[in-house]
């Protein structure tokens, strides 16, 4: 069974680096900014980066014959 990802603490991480960046001087809407980048790059960013890979090992390994 799929668990939402509200049981796994997304969120939390995003709110602490923006608590972070804002408390340090940042402006929060660039704070913001940069949080949602930082999160666009480690999730879908890191998921394209696989999909890649998959295809790659898919289509770069030798085929197995039946039979042989």
């Amino acid at each position: 069974m799929i668990r939402p990802a509200r049981d796994r603490g997304a969120g939390l991480a995003e709110a602490g680096l923006l608590g972070v960046l804002a408390s340090s001087g940042t402006a929060v809407g660039h704070a913001m900014a940069i949080v949602l980048v930082y999160r666009g790059i480690n999730w879908v960013g890191l998921a394209v980066l696989g999909w890649v890979v998959y295809a790659a090992q898919i289509h770069g390994s030798p085929q197995q014959r039946d039979g042989s």
